[in-house]
């Protein structure tokens, strides 16, 4: 399965609102302090978690959604569909 994104490519993340957020969607998280793009593959909103996959598929476990801090709004300078919907204001700069 190709990547949804490859390596090299420019993307853009914005502040995500967890509420929102679906199966399928492309967001930043934060894990053992580094902070990677993955793929939500399910969502356990009753204990506010997302099950993470790299952008292939691969599954790499759940994690909350107090590590789930940006989604993916464009891939190069192509728009991700729906994602520009899910964003929140930036807090205080």
């Amino acid at each position: 399965m190709d990547p949804i994104i490859k390596s090299g490519q420019r993307v853009r993340v914005e502040p995500v609102d967890v509420g929102r957020l679906e199966i399928g969607d492309v967001v930043m998280v934060e894990v053992n302090g580094d902070k990677m793009l993955h793929l939500i593959s399910a969502i356990d909103r009753a204990s506010r978690r997302v099950e993470i996959a790299g952008s292939s598929g691969a599954v790499n476990g759940w994690t909350s959604f107090d590590c789930v801090f940006a989604i993916c709004t464009k891939i190069a300078d192509t728009p991700v569909a729906g994602a520009s919907a899910k964003t929140r204001p930036r807090r205080g700069r």
